[in-house]
């Protein structure tokens, strides 16, 4: 996920544009609003209003692919102006532009401009509270939400050993969890919550490391589990079953490294296998 400040919506469009050319009109773009710890130590980038900047920054991209010079594109924004701008070639199709964000502003941005949502780390009931809102956004907007793609990236881990292979997750996703404090909200940790961070505006100074991991260690089992697909295949494909109900679409898996093989052919020998066979 990239974001419409370190690069220029016309730089991101050329970008895209020539990965589709080169994969045959099957490049993805993905955007988010960007966070402090990227953002803060590049002295010229002002970015108070991300979620407006990503907004414009989603038009000019648009706007870049679909120009020619025959009929080349302009824009007056706030944050991003064109004039009479075109690309030299174009993609081979419209490249669809996924989403990321968790706020209610960006929910309204998704559901009125994006191709899809694409969250990391999310529970499958978090999940479609917030998917049913970006629908909602989508039908004010005169939107189809079947047009949507409704994607999520879940830390994943598959053993044998269901317990060893949920092990593996738990450091990692307590401190993902502790630069959530939204999400630990609406699983119910208020006072969790109001300790930790909301990952946008943090610049992972050392005070803040500190308190960080302090608040990582508090972080319960129970929570690691409700945003993570581990244990043996049979409790992972469980768990995709539950995102799946809570209304995704596109289940992206994130393995670790400590057993990254392993998932991985759990993944190829069972879960994928037995999805196709359920969508059958």
């Amino acid at each position: 996920v990239s974001d419409v400040l370190r690069r220029h919506p016309a730089t991101i469009a050329h970008i895209i544009a020539t990965l589709d050319q080169l994969t045959k009109g099957r490049a993805v773009l993905a955007l988010g609003a960007g966070e402090a710890f990227n953002l803060d130590p590049i002295p010229d980038v002002k970015w108070d209003k991300p979620a407006s900047i990503l907004e414009e920054g989603v038009k000019v991209i648009r706007l870049l692919w679909d120009s020619t010079r025959e009929k080349p594109a302009s824009f007056n924004g706030r944050y991003f102006k064109l004039k009479d701008a075109f690309l030299s070639f174009k993609p081979i199709r419209r490249p669809p532009i996924y989403i990321g964000g968790y706020g209610p502003r960006m929910r309204r941005l998704i559901g009125e401009l994006g191709d899809g949502w694409i969250p990391w780390v999310e529970s499958p009931k978090t999940y479609r509270k917030s998917i049913e809102d970006i629908y909602l956004h989508a039908r004010k907007a005169g939107r189809n939400p079947e047009d949507i793609d409704a994607a999520v990236m879940v830390f994943t881990s598959i053993s044998r050993d269901g317990e060893k292979a949920k092990q593996v997750l738990v450091a990692r996703t307590r401190t993902v969890l502790a630069l959530r404090n939204r999400l630990l909200r609406d699983l119910g940790y208020e006072k969790l919550a109001d300790e930790a961070f909301d990952i946008w505006n943090i610049t992972f100074t050392k005070e803040q490391l500190d308190k960080l991991y302090s608040i990582a260690d508090k972080i319960p089992l129970e929570a690691v589990e409700a945003v993570t697909a581990a244990g043996t295949p049979d409790e992972a494909i469980g768990k995709i079953e539950e995102y799946l109900k809570a209304g995704v679409k596109l289940f992206i898996a994130i393995p670790f490294p400590v057993n990254f093989e392993e998932t991985i052919s759990y993944l190829e020998k069972q879960v994928i296998p037995y999805f196709k066979s359920y969508e059958a």
